[in-house]
């Protein structure tokens, strides 16, 4: 490439032309700006928010497939040049970390670490286009609370290494440094908030989190406060930017301007390496062990994608204060939430407790503003019913309950999750696209109850049983929001799954502390949505749907099919079922069968002693549905699935079957509104 785009603009901005003198709006395919990991996700927010901010206020966004494109009124040379002669890198720093250059102790002066050696050679460079930078690191360096921080943690360091060293410390004096050391840095946060510019503050809105609380809460996008382990963000950002400008010029090399172009357009660039690791973002361009022929390789990622995809993870700034509102444990950082376990392939019952934390990053189809890209950030909506969702299976369930964002078409889910030892990767786990599924609303009754069964199955003392269940629960929720009716029946078998697994570990479910109730009787919807039009499925409805009533003294009891598969209670209210756990279990509860034919002999048995037992004359069983004598016949010729007969009877006893009308699987069966 040649060095001509070294040389002062003849054309000038966009932002600076009369709307006459524009050119016809134009759209950019920007080849190395895809969605395939998050940084190059970042990169793609990054390069947008940076040319629509400084160059071309009217640019707009929209992703084509898997890459973004820019509509705009330059041209993609225009555009590289803008990068490579006028971009103003936005002030990135970390001075509450001890690598980004605050924080060196009595060595401040003296100290040859590449935090203090980097923001020296900034604080001293001419370039205009580090002017910004200049002056923050110059304001935050007068900070007295800075200071303070740097003194504590350096008494602290002194003590740590006497302990180390076996020699005598004052452990009292230890103890209280370490307190004064988290109330300094809450203070400092607090400080460079109220004191530091706009654009400077961004970068601390999208590492921590300032609620009304003493302690700040990280956002785990940016790891543990804008770094990752010994590696500082905001120092080896600052250190790229230097070696791709010229720290007293500005300008920009050779090499930086091949890198560029390979950056944003995706061109090959021959024998492209470098010492910069990506970490967690782009764990596999990091170099490393295994990582080429040989045992080790050098990293291989562009000094670009990183000064851009920093630049990006700006538009993740939390918005606290507005977000957490009444519910404590709404998530408080934009489309972030806990992990779930389950839809990806890897899925494994650990990966909950090594994640810290589920990214959904959205997609848009029609062009959008950066302006309205930053209030899609801010805002972060998703919602299940009137809450914000709270892990990865309510985001998904919300992508199809209206209760995201309009405007946004899909959404790629990325996990914070434990790999390489005790590093933070940020793995791709799936793209999901927005789509209404009526379906998925008949959860929005068991909302309560899934999210204290879950919980608590997923328990250390849970019964394995239970977290089985909750771990098949959650896969058929998630394969429902994506494929819609076809996996409901998937859905109510789990239930059924979940029910026999508290019905085996009754000890654990009735628990006050435990406080999990039976699976609340399911609406006559679920009947209808989840039949499959099978023999078995007719069947088993028609067996789940029995239900009798004796008098046992002066009260009238109602024993449903399921109180003889669960040690349940039920009773009838305003032709509604309600259902709780019995505080004492008789021998209504039916010991496992080997086959659906003994289970069927022994609900026979129990019904007609209950029958004998209560004093009446004959045997009597109520229910709104029948088995035909077609598939009766085929039960009793052997012609039909008993092992499945004998799942979909556990799922089907959970209808509430009382408000289920008479012969309701004949002829035309109701379905969801469209």
């Amino acid at each position: 490439m040649s060095e001509a785009v070294n040389e002062p603009r003849t054309t000038p901005p966009i932002a600076a032309m009369s709307p006459a003198d524009r050119p016809l709006v134009r759209e950019i395919k920007l080849g190395g700006c895809g969605i395939e990991t998050l940084a190059h996700y970042l990169k793609s927010l990054g390069v947008f928010r940076l040319f629509a901010e400084q160059c071309d206020g009217s640019c707009r966004a929209v992703w084509r497939g898997n890459t973004l494109a820019l509509q705009t009124n330059v041209t993609k040379d225009e555009l590289l040049a803008f990068f490579a002669n006028d971009y103003v890198p936005t002030p990135i720093i970390s001075p509450w970390n001890g690598r980004a250059g605050f924080l060196e102790g009595e060595e401040s002066e003296d100290s040859t670490r590449m935090g203090p050696l980097t923001v020296g050679q900034v604080l001293a460079s001419g370039a205009t286009r580090l002017q910004p930078y200049r002056e923050v690191l110059a304001q935050v360096a007068e900070l007295e609370v800075v200071r303070e921080l740097n003194s504590a943690r350096s008494e602290l360091k002194q003590l740590e290494a006497e302990k180390k060293a076996k020699l005598p410390y004052d452990e009292d004096r230890m103890r209280e440094l370490k307190v004064l050391q988290k109330a300094l840095k809450a203070r400092l946060l607090t400080a460079l908030r109220a004191r530091l510019p706009e654009i400077a503050v961004e970068w601390l809105d999208a590492s921590w989190v300032l609620t009304s609380e003493e302690s700040p809460d990280v956002v785990p996008l940016l790891g543990a406060g804008g770094c990752e382990g010994s590696m500082d963000f905001s120092i080896n950002h600052l250190a790229r930017l230097l070696e791709l400008f010229d720290s007293q010029t500005g300008v920009a090399s050779v090499a930086s301007q091949a890198w560029l172009e390979s950056s944003i357009f995706g061109t090959s660039v021959p024998g492209l390496s470098s010492k910069l690791s990506i970490g967690r973002f782009l764990p596999a361009m990091g170099g490393g062990d295994n990582a080429t022929a040989g045992f080790r390789g050098a990293s291989n990622a562009n000094l670009w994608d990183f000064a851009f995809l920093m630049e990006g993870a700006l538009l993740f700034a939390a918005a606290a204060v507005r977000r957490l509102g009444a519910h404590g444990n709404a998530p408080s950082a934009p489309f972030t939430v806990r992990p779930s376990g389950v839809g990806y392939g890897s899925a494994h019952p650990s990966d909950e407790g090594a994640s810290k934390a589920e990214l959904w990053l959205p997609l848009w189809s029609n062009p959008a503003s950066l302006s309205e890209l930053r209030a899609l950030f801010t805002e972060g909506r998703s919602t299940i019913g009137r809450r914000p969702a709270r892990n990865g299976i309510d985001f998904a369930r919300a992508l199809t309950t209206l209760g995201i964002d309009r405007g946004v078409s899909e959404f790629h889910r990325f996990g914070v999750q434990q790999r390489n030892g005790l590093s933070d990767f940020v793995i791709p786990l799936g793209r999901y696209r927005v789509q209404r599924r009526m379906e998925v609303d008949l959860l929005l009754p068991l909302d309560r109850w899934l999210d204290r069964f879950i919980g608590r199955a997923k328990s250390d003392k849970a019964p394995n049983a239970a977290g089985r269940a909750a771990r098949n629960l959650e896969d058929a929720i998630l394969r429902l929001t994506q494929r819609g009716k076809s996996e409901l029946q998937a859905v109510l078998l789990a239930l059924g799954e979940c029910e026999a697994a508290m019905a085996s570990s009754f000890a654990w479910a009735s628990d006050p502390k435990s406080a999990i109730r039976p699976v609340p009787p399911l609406e006559e919807t679920w009947l209808h949505e989840a039949n499959d039009g099978s023999v078995e499925y007719r069947i088993a409805a028609s067996v789940a749907a029995l239900r009798m009533r004796y008098r046992s003294g002066s009260k009238s009891r109602l024993v449903p099919l399921r109180a003889h598969l669960s040690p349940i209670v039920a009773w009838e209210k305003e032709k509604n079922l309600g259902v709780k756990w019995d505080d004492k279990p008789g021998r209504d509860v039916l010991p496992a069968a080997s086959s659906l034919v003994d289970l069927l002999v022994a609900v026979l048995e129990r019904r007609l002693l209950l029958a004998v037992q209560a004093g009446h004359s004959h045997y009597s069983e109520h229910a709104p549905i029948r088995a035909a004598l077609g598939d009766v016949a085929a039960f009793v010729e052997g012609r039909t699935d008993d092992a499945r007969i004998t799942k979909l009877l556990r799922a089907l006893m959970l209808i509430d079957w009382p408000s289920v009308p008479r012969d309701s699987l004949s002829g035309e069966t109701p379905h969801l509104a469209p």
